[in-house]
């Protein structure tokens, strides 16, 4: 059985609602054709225009797929090797762990064992590829390398790098060369700005305290192999009649078979908690640019993605024979939204009776907030209260830097204080002796409210 746009367009027009979505880009593909079509929003809240499927969204960590797809390609090529360690291309490569320096393979980034987790504060950034690379050595692994997954942005980054560095051509070329050109996918790129000037695209929206704001758009500058790529219905559905037809597309081969089936099997185990129910239990992993797990006995293949104001999910169902594609223009976390849809279309194509998708999604989701984190002292390891005295502020003025994360300027301003960090200029406020404390702190898309600890050490 196929989809009921009648069924379906309620349960997403009540989804919409429910998780405070301003417009939606949804398909369903074959190998050969798109099956099943769907849009409905707006592009902003202002100019109400409608979203189509020429309606640019930022894909974000969906472009981990393509960076992968394109380390596949110089497997094939011979360039690269999944397990040949790092240091092999580039002799020079260090990180924190010595060992893990000495061993770290492709396909341990790809699957995300490095130890290294997110540090999402490197970006935007101006550094060079290299310069990025060199940063590594300082980044302090905090589970031991293979020792389970961790999502890594960072690592995808320099994946991306190494396979420039190994190919003698910008990640970007080659990616338009390899991957965009012979897929036909005319429409995409690698920029915000470059999104924007097309002049058909939805703007990102944020929900704060209950009212949907317009968010600026954000440049992946520095992290453009692990989450810059924009693009659209008319393009992602031919992305992933590609992936489906495992490295064919319009009888092509680009990518061997065997590669193909590495990048979508399971590599490392991972937990999906908590969207986990009988039907979705929590079994799968880590592929390679890709996430692993069961529905109702078919194997799901699927990436997220999350950047300021937008999401994006790509999902593959080989047995099934269908991929899906799905846009928004909401700030996180869409999961609870994309899957009361996916799940709805399974169903139906399964041809079984749906369950109330909308509702038990939510109730995992809780509310439709998004994503503010807040941290107290208490929890921190290390904070350490000295007295009820308060520092001043000429004390707590000044340029604090580490070599990965860059400078970080705390300054008086008035009878305020301030810190500077990459594009922020926020308040520090103060809670007790030494420990101030900083309130929505942006990293990638967390909005983070933060202890902030002032130590003397010497004399200054």
């Amino acid at each position: 059985m196929e989809i009921s746009e009648k069924i379906f367009s309620k349960i997403a027009a009540e989804a919409m609602t429910e998780y405070h979505i301003p417009g939606l880009a949804f398909a369903v593909t074959d190998q050969n054709k798109t099956l099943f079509e769907y849009t409905d929003g707006v592009c902003d809240l202002v100019s109400r225009k409608p979203i189509t499927r020429h309606t640019h969204f930022a894909m974000a960590s969906c472009t981990k797929s393509v960076t992968a797809a394109l380390i596949g390609m110089l497997v094939d090529e011979g360039v690269l090797d999944y397990d040949v360690p790092v240091k092999y291309y580039l002799n020079d490569f260090q990180m924190y762990d010595p060992f893990a320096a000495e061993s770290l393979t492709l396909r341990d980034i790809l699957c995300h064992r490095s130890g290294i987790g997110g540090h999402e504060g490197m970006w935007p950034s101006e550094m060079s590829h290299k310069e990025f690379l060199e940063k590594l050595r300082y980044l302090e692994p905090n589970v031991p390398f293979r020792y389970c997954s961790q999502y890594s942005s960072v690592m995808y980054t320099a994946a991306g790098y190494i396979a420039e560095l190994a190919a003698g051509k910008p990640w970007e070329a080659l990616v338009r060369e390899k991957l965009i050109k012979p897929l036909g996918m005319t429409e995409s790129g690698f920029s915000a700005e470059e999104m924007v000037r097309t002049g058909d695209y939805a703007s990102g929206h944020y929900l704060y305290e209950n009212r949907l704001e317009k968010m600026p758009v954000w440049e992946m500058r520095g992290a453009e192999p692990a989450a810059s790529l924009y693009s659209n219905l008319e393009d992602m559905e031919k992305w992933v009649r590609f992936q489906l037809a495992e490295g064919l597309f319009e009888q092509r081969r680009l990518i061997s078979k065997k590669n193909m089936q590495q990048m979508h099997q399971s590599q490392m185990a991972r937990s999906f908690k908590p969207w986990v129910f009988d039907e979705c239990p929590d079994v799968g992993g880590f592929g390679m640019g890709w996430m692993i797990r069961v529905y109702r006995g078919l194997k799901m293949i699927f990436h997220h993605g999350e950047i300021e104001g937008y999401c994006s999910l790509q999902v593959l169902v080989p047995q099934l024979n269908r991929a899906f594609v799905m846009m928004a223009n909401r700030h996180s976390s869409c999961h609870g939204f994309f899957y009361t849809l996916l799940f709805t279309a399974l169903d139906m194509i399964l041809g079984i009776e749906i369950p109330d998708w909308g509702r038990r999604l939510s109730e995992k989701a809780g509310t439709a907030s998004d994503a503010e984190v807040v941290i107290s002292a208490d929890a921190v390891l290390g904070f350490e209260p000295c007295g009820d005295q308060r520092l001043s502020g000429s004390l707590c003025s000044g340029v604090y830097y580490h070599p990965a994360y860059g400078t970080v300027v705390v300054h008086e301003d008035g009878d305020n204080m301030i810190m500077e960090f990459r594009q922020q200029r926020l308040p520090l406020h103060h809670l007790e002796g030494n420990i101030y404390q900083v309130m929505r702190l942006k990293e990638d898309t967390l909005f983070m409210t933060l202890p902030v600890q002032f130590r003397i050490i010497g004399t200054k």
